[in-house]
């Protein structure tokens, strides 16, 4: 096939300055040019089919069956547009019309090929006389007839958001519809499939079947624009036979119908993942079970994508955090989700209330603006799925490797921290981390791997516009008090890194890049003397499994600091004496040695307690009084919204609860909740759902036996900015 000339280059380089640019023209403006038949047609259709044929193609090499009748299809389907452009009432949609062009001249291409070799078989005499396609094919055309028979209205946004990647937000401005419409006919569109594919059998095993995503041949994209922009309006010389007869039988045979683009996508989508997620392995419904047992309960998410902000291409490999509330836990816990090669995430959470959002990028990429989300939200049967979109941006690549500093090993799994991004070390300690490649400064700490005890290592980076680190061609230790270097690249541009940590940074050049070597402080921190004691109830009879957790104490000035860590060492439960010992508590936590020690003891049925605090001896075992817990009265009752509905997943909590633990619960799937250990008599609970909490000010009687149940109405909270990337409850 013919290739780009440099005649022709200057010639579309000349029609685009001379018509404008066109890269910022939508489909329907591209294709007005090109009907207008002006000195910019061809230039507008080559447009169209760069923006479109990666998806052309796929199409035609999943249903045609082989490379050549996919070649065919693939011409025909832009000639038919080249033909039949005017035709094509709804412009904004032109990849749903390619799509369904697409499918039906494959379609025809691949019953072409299926009568020549039953045709070559019979005149060989030795060949079964029908031909069938393999089964990936089979399960690709089902797919695609489905979608083929939806409504235009439900088509566009399964197009537009799974499938051409696009965010709602962008949808919505593309169909024209406000973003909640958008959202309700996603979800409807998505019922109707999923109905569709069951009654035909659809085994959800299929799911994993993906169109063939080869890259578009360069000679067959030129060859198709020549051909197209040649013979359009009318059909003739120039065109292989095989193109020909195809387009022919197309241009008879279309229908007036809007049709409707399928893709890779879209295939995971329709496998029985209703929210374009991969199904780990094993965690799928057993398709044999399926026609008789009832459907599953809703999968309660946040889910989303995540694009890079200037190309709005996919990004795979973010990390999406959401921190949730766990009654079973006893406090706070994360839940996680990655984004995949469609840079889809979705993170698994608990019906109800979730709080904090937190997103990591990938190596290589940051986070324009803060990476802590502080809207809370909730996730219900009604919206099941709450939807968040991330936009990353490509950074300059910044490489740290972690060791230890007593035995130079490597500290696989410390992290890194600054304000734009958190990087974790890989097995041989190195991490990346990508800051902005305009003029800027940012304050970094690194940490190694579940050491609670030491200080972070902290370091500041101050940068000239451009800089470049992966292209740092001199190192040198500036003069003065603490360590700091001045880092070249090799087009001038300097950035100094700074050790506030003081010596625990090397930055050096290995291989022609710049690698910053951190020695974090020796894994093995010094350990307090042996603190023990015994936890018993009013009559003197041991409690036997109270968890007993240490709280650091520091006396500043007139004020006092409490900390409890999270290391295991500070954590245990009484024996069935009653007893408890620590031998490993950490002298230091975040650096710096305590002046006191106390204890946090709760035990189920009692109201829990913080000891008095003890000053640290660190030549002597430290033993505490015996600690009495106190029978704990109860609250139950019913969390409702403004309207009288029950909210399941609602937290409620003790707001006077003494120590650093939370005393909460979660509401059950009816609304119902019972709080125990409280303190007997007049107690202060708060409720919270996403954007609604209780009326401050209002107390309920814990009683020990008999409680009256309770309902607590919440209210929505005064709107305030938001100051982070947090989900505002879109419904999938």
């Amino acid at each position: 096939m013919a290739g780009w000339n440099r005649e022709g280059l200057v010639r579309s380089i000349q029609t685009l300055y001379e018509a404008g640019t066109l890269s910022g023209l939508d489909d329907a403006e591209l294709l007005g040019r090109f009907l207008d038949r002006g000195d910019g047609a061809q230039a507008a259709f080559e447009a169209i089919l760069a923006r479109h044929a990666a998806m052309v193609h796929d199409v035609c090499r999943a249903v045609a069956g082989s490379d050549a009748d996919a070649e065919d299809a693939f011409q025909a389907t832009f000639l038919v547009l080249a033909c039949r452009a005017a035709s094509v009432r709804r412009r904004g949609s032109l990849a749903s019309w390619l799509f369904g062009v697409a499918r039906r001249v494959a379609v025809r291409a691949r019953a072409n090929a299926a009568r020549r070799r039953a045709h070559e078989s019979r005149a060989r005499e030795a060949a079964p006389t029908a031909y069938d396609p393999t089964e990936p094919d089979d399960a690709v055309t089902m797919l695609i007839e489905e979608v083929d028979r939806l409504p235009a209205r439900y088509r566009d946004p399964i197009v537009l958001c799974h499938l051409q990647g696009l965010t709602y937000e962008a949808a919505a401005r593309r169909l024209g519809c406000p973003l909640g419409t958008l959202s309700i006919r996603l979800k409807r569109a998505k019922l109707r499939l999923r109905d569709r594919l069951e009654r035909r059998g659809f085994d959800p095993a299929l799911g994993s079947v993906t169109l063939p995503g080869a890259a578009v041949p360069g000679a067959l994209a030129t060859e198709t624009a020549r051909i197209a922009c040649l013979v359009a309006p009318a059909l003739g010389a120039g065109v292989p036979a095989s193109v020909l007869s195809l387009s022919r039988g197309a241009l008879r045979t279309m229908r007036t119908q809007k049709l409707v683009v399928a893709s890779a996508a879209f295939l995971v989508l329709a496998g029985g993942m209703w929210a374009w997620k991969p199904t780990a392995a094993g965690e799928g419904p057993d398709p044999t079970q399926e026609a008789v047992e009832p459907r599953p309960a809703v999968k309660y998410q946040m889910a989303g994508r995540v694009v890079d902000e200037e190309t709005g291409e996919p990004v795979a490999g973010a990390t999406i955090q959401v921190s949730t509330s766990d009654s079973g836990a006893g406090g706070f816990v994360e839940k996680e989700g990655r984004s995949g090669p469609d840079g889809a995430y979705f993170v698994t959470l608990p019906l109800g209330h979730s709080q904090l959002t937190r997103i990591s990028p990938p190596p290589g990429y940051y986070v324009p603006g803060e990476i802590l989300g502080l809207r809370p939200f909730a996730v219900s049967d009604d919206a099941p799925v709450v939807r968040k979109d991330y936009v990353v941006r490509r950074g300059a690549d910044w490489r740290f490797r972690l060791a230890w500093a007593g035995d130079g090993r490597s500290a696989a799994r410390g992290s890194i921290y600054t304000g734009v991004a958190h990087a974790v070390a890989d097995g041989a300690g190195e991490a990346r981390v990508a800051l902005s490649r305009s003029r800027g400064e940012v304050k970094g700490s690194v940490e190694g791997p579940g050491d609670w005890t030491s200080s972070p290592s902290a370091f500041l980076i101050r940068w000239d516009d451009q800089f470049r680190p992966e292209a740092v061609r001199s190192v040198d230790r500036l003069e003065g008090e603490g360590a700091r270097y001045r880092l070249t690249d090799q087009d001038g541009r300097c950035a100094t890194f700074e050790d506030v940590a003081g010596g625990r940074f090397d930055p050096r050049l290995e291989g022609g890049r710049l690698v910053v070597h951190v020695a974090l402080p020796d894994v093995q921190p010094a350990v307090l003397p042996e603190t023990f004691g015994t936890v018993v109830d009013r009559s003197g009879g041991p409690v036997p499994g109270a968890l007993v957790e240490v709280v650091y104490v520091w006396r500043l000035g007139g004020s006092t600091h409490r900390s409890m860590t999270a290391s295991e060492h500070c954590r245990t439960r009484t024996d069935a004496q009653g007893r408890y010992r620590f031998d490993c508590i950490p002298e230091t936590s975040g650096g710096s040695a305590p002046h006191a020690l106390e204890l946090s003891i709760s035990g189920e049925g009692f109201v829990a307690v913080d000891t008095e605090p003890l000053d640290v001896r660190r030549d002597a075992a430290l033993e505490f009084p015996a600690v009495v817990l106190a029978p704990g009265g109860s609250v139950v009752g019913t969390v409702v919204d403004v309207d009288g509905k029950p909210l399941g997943g609602a937290v409620v909590e003790d707001v006077q609860a003494s120590g650093l633990r939370p005393h909460f619960t979660r509401t059950d799937a009816s609304g119902r909740f019972r709080l125990d250990g409280l303190p007997e008599g007049r107690v202060f609970l708060a409720a919270r759902y996403g954007n609604l909490m209780s009326e401050s000010g209002v107390s309920h009687e814990a009683l020990r036996e008999d409680p009256r149940p309770v309902t607590i109405r919440l209210v929505p909270i005064p709107e305030f900015p938001d100051p982070g990337p947090g989900p505002r409850g879109e419904v999938l």
